[in-house]
């Protein structure tokens, strides 16, 4: 048996959807039955759990085996997620499986690299076995960057970035999930190219029909942004920092780990933007997993 945390977010709901579809036992862990039965649908066995507690955990994961460990960014998140390990340790889960990111590490100043690299640290001292995926930046998220006039306003001058489908993330984190021999790992998580994203306002462009122009903002002027839209003040500041270290070419890297653990290429830009082109109309879009 499989328990997926963080089921209702763009990775989780997506490796819910393709585990469904390949039929393979798992149980959905989620905070809110309501929220999740709307947006996973009544054919998914759900447990409720709260991270925050011990109690909840427990109950959640007795019976399994593996658990694919993801919860909502937040400051609280290396409490939250060393919580889930030390409760899937008590129940004598056999594999965790942890949705980190590119860079993760325990010294990094970037906070949510030093959140995720202190998950991953905790993960590797409690003895249970590991993998862990570190994708770069989803191509999804520029579904929510992109402004009402199709400006994407983001102060990340022309670093590259080496997109990744979410698609691709829950398809490699089935196969970890279902099979033998990725314990003690950490995949890199990629797509075939690094773009800036002025390339990616173009290729939006190009899928779409409409016309979507970056914008590099001074970060002066994206701080006024999030604190205008209530961000508080942490999540302020650790996207910032990422937005900066995006800038400076953090994120311009490209690994073949996906397609080694897949076994198929992972989706390009351009194949994302073709899939939800409707989405940049404000109209919905899908398309089939990979691998």
């Amino acid at each position: 048996m499989i328990v997926v945390s963080g089921a209702t977010g763009n990775v989780g709901s997506e490796l819910v959807e393709q585990l469904n579809l390949l039929d393979v036992p798992f149980r959905a862990l989620v905070r809110d039955p309501a929220l999740a039965l709307s947006l996973l649908g009544p054919e998914i066995d759900l447990v409720t759990a709260d991270l925050g507690r011990s109690d909840s955990l427990d109950a959640a994961l007795e019976g399994a085996q593996r658990l694919f460990l993801l919860c909502a960014t937040s400051d609280e998140q290396v409490e939250l997620e060393t919580r889930a390990v030390e409760a899937a340790a008590r129940a004598g889960v056999s594999h965790v499986v942890k949705l980190s990111m590119l860079g993760a590490d325990p010294r990094s100043p970037v906070p949510y690299r030093r959140w995720h690299g202190e998950i991953e640290a905790a993960l590797e001292r409690s003895g249970l076995a590991y993998t862990h995926l570190r994708p770069t930046f989803y191509m999804q998220v520029t579904r929510g960057m992109l402004a009402p006039d199709g400006g994407l306003y983001v102060p990340a001058g022309v670093g590259r970035i080496g997109w990744i489908d979410v698609r691709d993330v829950a398809s490699a984190a089935v196969r970890v999930l279902t099979e033998v021999g990725h314990e003690g790992r950490a995949y890199v998580l990629s797509g075939p190219e690094s773009l800036a994203f002025a390339d990616v306002a173009s290729k939006l462009s190009a899928a779409s029909g409409r016309q979507i122009d970056y914008v590099d903002v001074p970060p002066d002027a994206a701080r006024d942004g999030m604190v205008s839209m209530g961000m508080p003040d942490w999540q302020v500041e650790a996207s910032l920092a990422m937005l900066a270290l995006m800038r400076d070419g953090g994120f311009d890297v490209v690994s073949g780990d996906y397609e080694r653990v897949v076994g198929v290429p992972p989706h390009s830009f351009d194949e994302f933007a073709r899939d939800y082109a409707g989405e940049f109309h404000g109209e919905s879009a899908g398309a089939a997993p990979r691998g």
